[in-house]
């Protein structure tokens, strides 16, 4: 019975018969229970004057119990062991009950010798949870993509791996990626290729099944170049080629391991490409870009 306020109404002329209230029992034990229970034990002399009033409710694993005078002066509480048991949980609620107003009112008749009373419900074991491990969060995925500005449109693509916090939307990127021009040298550029290792940091920011990923990676790359037009035909000159990389890529989980997404990423490199054998330095080879693509991720490591 929520919410219920029960005065005992056999004994509602009688002084000695408190008020019991279970409003945070959830019925287990039901207030009416307790009272009826509370009559059998409680003589029918005492003292007149306001009722005590008694509160149970949950505390954890245990009944919380609290006799108060009619003026609301704190005399006594108890935890008491709680189970599943409403009606053996109701008889221990009135024992103790019944043997607070034995002791606190004179006149009352004390509660009935220990082995005619009920006993009390075994306490009840309750296991704390165990600690869950948390586990990362892994992604491996492919983005083709064009290579544009700084030079003619190339094609790139990169495979890309990364490793998430479960705690937190960030995490660590790496990448393996190379880009190719579609045609030949032309307008002062030389024939090249490049290729690259590149990891850092990626962030996340999620409403659902859509995301948006910031990213920003040191790259390492390799740039070969093929002049034939430097009076070395077939000759190629490789060289050290580091930058840097920031992007965002946007998309939706289209499946619960599965990732689909739009990129735009900007890459520049650290420093100029050294002077081709001719001597020329300047537009030799691009040293920024736009890599513009889309591509996919499959998920692992995911909890069940």
């Amino acid at each position: 019975m929520s919410a219920t306020l029960v005065l005992v109404s056999w004994l509602a002329l009688d002084a000695v018969s408190p008020i019991i209230r279970a409003d945070d029992t959830q019925g287990c034990p039901d207030a009416a229970a307790v009272a009826k229970r509370l009559s059998g034990l409680l003589g029918s002399g005492g003292e007149p004057g306001a009722p005590d009033v008694v509160v149970l409710s949950v505390a954890g694993p245990d009944l919380h119990l609290r006799l108060s005078r009619g003026d609301g002066t704190l005399v006594a509480e108890r935890l008491i062991p709680r189970s599943n048991r409403c009606a053996e949980l109701a008889d221990a609620a009135a024992v103790l009950i019944a043997a607070w107003e034995a002791d606190l009112r004179p006149g009352a008749s004390p509660p009935l010798a220990p082995g005619a009373l009920p006993a009390p419900p075994p306490p009840v074991a309750v296991s704390a949870p165990l600690p869950v491990r948390e586990r990362a969060a892994y992604e491996v995925g492919v983005v083709p993509a064009l290579w544009v500005g700084g030079g003619p449109l190339s094609f790139a693509g990169a495979l890309r791996a990364g490793v998430w916090s479960q705690r937190a939307p960030v995490g660590m990127t790496m990448a393996l990626s190379a880009t190719f021009p579609f045609s030949g040298s032309s307008a002062g550029l030389a024939r090249w290729r490049r290729y690259a290792v590149s990891g850092g940091a990626i962030g996340r920011l999620r409403h659902r099944w859509l995301f948006v990923d910031g990213l920003a990676e040191a790259v390492l790359g390799w740039l070969v170049i093929k002049d034939e037009g430097a009076g070395t035909p077939g000759g190629a000159q490789a060289t050290f080629d580091p930058g840097l990389t920031i992007g965002l890529r946007a998309g939706s989980r289209v499946a619960r391991r599965l990732e689909l997404y739009a990129s735009l990423g900007a890459w520049g490199a650290a420093w100029r490409a050294p002077a081709q054998p001719d001597g020329s330095r300047a537009a030799a080879v691009p040293h920024w870009g736009l890599l513009v693509g889309a591509g996919g991720s499959f998920l692992f490591g995911l909890g069940p």
